[in-house]
C-alpha cells in the first residue's frame, strides 16, 4: 500500500506540475521581461518565474524600451570608460555582463545602493549576487522585453477581490495620471466611491512610492508582497495569520487558557469573522523592521529582512542584501545543526547576533536556499531525516519506505506526504511529530500510556506534535 500511494503522489506531482506549464509556445519560452517604472527585472523558465531589483537609466540618460535579445554575454567585464580590470570591487559593470542592445546590457555594479532606483547611463544594474545567479540561466537569444507600465491589476488570492498596483512615473510619460489612475480603476471594477476618494492621495505619493489602491486597507511587504487580510481596530492593526504563516512562516502557539504566542513571545490579537488576527505592533516586536502607515491611500509599508527554514521563521537577518557576499545570521541555525562554537572564524557580529556569507554557511550547515533579494528573504531547506522512539517495533518495510521518501523528496512535497502517505498508511499505528524547523520526523507507536523508556537523545528530537 505504501508503495502504491508513494506512485500515486510521483505521478500527481509530475502532472499537476505539466498543467501549470499551459499550452502556449510563449508560456514555454525563456524570457526576460523588465519593466522600468518598478525597477524590475522578471525572468521566466517556462514554469516559473522569479523577480529581481534592478536599477534603470536616470530621466536624460533612459533605458530603452522595446523587444530584443542577449547578444552577448561576458564574465567580469572589464570597464574601458576609466580602464577599470574585471571582477574588481570597484568595476561599475559589476562581475557579469549581458548585452541586449549595443551598448546596453543587463550587469553587476559597484554601487548596491543604487539598485532600485533610477541611477544608469541606460543599462540595467542588478546586485552582483543576483546578476551572478542570472547569468548561469540565460542563453544567447534569450528575448529581452523592456516595458514601461505604471499599472498592474491584482486579485486577493482568498476573496478574489481586485486591487490595482501604481508605480511611479519615473520618466514623466503619462501626461494625466489622475485620469489614468481613475481609467485604470474602471476597468478593473473599482469604481466606488471609496476607491474614488484616494485617487488624489494616489496622484500625490505615486511621485516618488510604489502604492496600491483597493475597496479595503492594503498591507505591502517589502514592495512585493500585497494582502488585504489586514483589519484596522481603533488606532491599531491587526494581520490575518494565514499571511503570518504563508509568508513569514510565523507559527501561532495556543495556550488551553486563550492565550497566543509566536517563539514564546506572547502576541495581542482580535477574532474577526472567526478568523485570528494578529496585532502589527506585536509582529513588529518579534521580527523588527520599519513600518510606514499613508490614511489617504489606506497602505501599510512593512519593511524587514528575514529567514526562513523549511518554510518556517527562523531569524530576522540584520544585514543589508550584500554586493559579493551576501550574509545570514546563523545564531538559531546553529542550534538545530551545528553548535556555534564550531563554526570558527567566519562569523561577523552584526546587531549582537552572529551572521555568515551564505555561500560559507551552506558549505557549513549542508543546506540548499533561494535568495530572494527583492522581498528581503532567504528561504533555506533541509532534508528530514527519520527517527523512531525506542521500543516502538516499526516494521522495516514502513521504515524503509519512509526514510527513502524523506531522502528523495523536495521539501514543497512535506504537505502531502503528510496528508497522503502518513496520514492513511501510518497514524492508525503512529504518533507524527515533527520538531518545530520539520528537519526531523519521528513515529511513535500508539500507546494508551507513554513508555518510559525514552532516552534523553530521543526526547530531544521529538519536539512536539504536529
Amino acid at each position: 500500500m505504501v508503495k502504491k500511494v508513494i506512485a500515486l503522489l510521483l505521478m500527481m506531482a509530475v502532472f499537476g506540475r505539466s498543467f501549470t506549464i499551459g499550452n502556449s509556445h510563449e508560456s514555454l519560452m525563456n524570457k526576460i521581461v523588465i519593466n522600468i517604472p518598478s525597477r524590475t527585472l522578471t525572468y521566466y523558465d517556462g514554469i516559473s518565474s522569479k523577480i529581481y531589483p534592478v536599477a534603470v537609466g536616470k530621466a536624460n540618460t533612459r533605458t530603452p524600451t522595446g523587444s530584443f535579445a542577449i547578444q552577448n554575454k561576458v564574465v567580469n567585464p572589464y570597464y574601458s570608460k576609466k580602464k577599470i580590470l574585471g571582477g574588481r570591487a570597484d568595476n561599475p559593470l559589476g562581475i557579469r555582463w549581458m548585452g541586449f542592445k549595443g551598448n546596453y546590457g543587463i550587469h553587476g555594479n559597484s554601487s548596491p545602493n543604487s539598485i532600485g532606483t533610477i541611477a544608469s547611463a541606460g543599462c540595467v544594474r542588478m546586485f552582483n549576487y543576483d546578476v551572478k545567479e542570472l547569468y548561469e540561466k540565460v542563453a544567447h537569444k534569450t528575448p529581452v522585453e523592456v516595458t514601461y507600465n505604471l499599472f498592474q491589476v491584482l486579485e486577493q488570492d482568498r476573496t478574489k477581490e481586485n486591487m490595482l498596483r501604481v508605480y511611479p512615473d519615473v520618466y514623466k510619460r503619462e501626461r494625466s495620471l489622475k485620469e489614468a489612475i481613475k481609467n485604470h480603476l474602471d476597468a478593473a471594477g473599482l469604481k466606488s466611491e471609496r476607491t474614488w476618494n484616494k485617487i488624489d492621495g494616489a496622484v500625490k505619493l505615486a511621485k516618488d512610492q510604489m502604492l496600491v489602491i483597493g475597496e479595503k486597507w492594503v498591507l505591502i511587504i517589502n514592495q512585493q508582497h500585497v494582502t488585504t487580510e489586514i483589519i484596522k481596530d481603533s488606532t491599531k492593526f491587526y494581520i490575518g495569520e494565514d499571511v503570518l504563516n504563508d509568508y513569514f512562516g510565523l507559527i501561532l502557539d495556543r495556550t488551553v487558557e486563550g492565550y497566543l504566542s509566536i517563539q514564546n513571545t506572547p502576541v495581542e490579537y482580535r477574532i474577526f469573522d472567526s478568523r485570528c488576527y494578529v496585532s502589527l505592533e506585536s509582529i513588529q516586536q518579534i521580527l523588527g523592521g520599519s513600518i510606514t502607515v499613508d490614511d489617504t491611500v489606506e497602505n501599510l509599508w512593512y519593511d524587514v529582512s528575514f529567514v526562513k527554514l523549511n518554510g518556517t521563521f527562523l531569524e530576522t537577518n540584520h544585514s543589508k542584501i550584500a554586493t559579493h557576499r551576501p550574509m545570514i545570521p546563523v545564531r538559531t541555525l546553529s542550534t538545530i545543526v551545528l553548535p556555534i562554537e564550531s563554526i570558527g572564524s567566519n562569523v561577523e557580529i552584526i546587531e549582537n547576533v552572529e551572521h555568515m556569507g551564505i555561500e560559507e554557511a551552506q558549505s557549513l550547515f549542508g543546506f540548499r536556499y533561494d535568495m530572494n533579494s527583492i522581498e528581503k528573504k532567504v528561504e533555506l531547506f533541509i532534508k528530514p531525516t527519520l527517527a523512531f522512539e525506542p521500543n516502538s517495533q516499526v516494521p522495516k518495510e514502513i521504515f524503509d519506505h519512509v526514510d527513502a521518501w524523506l531522502k528523495s523528496m523536495d521539501f514543497q512535497d512535506i504537505s502531502a506526504f503528510e496528508t497522503v502517505l502518513l496520514m492513511e498508511n501510518v497514524s492508525d499505528q503512529y504518533e507524527i511529530l515533527w520538531n518545530p524547523y520539520r528537519t526531523k520526523l519521528s513515529l511513535k507507536i500508539n500507546e494508551e500510556q507513554k513508555t518510559e523508556s525514552i532516552n534523553e537523545a530521543e526526547t530531544s528530537i521529538v519536539l512536539r506534535k504536529k
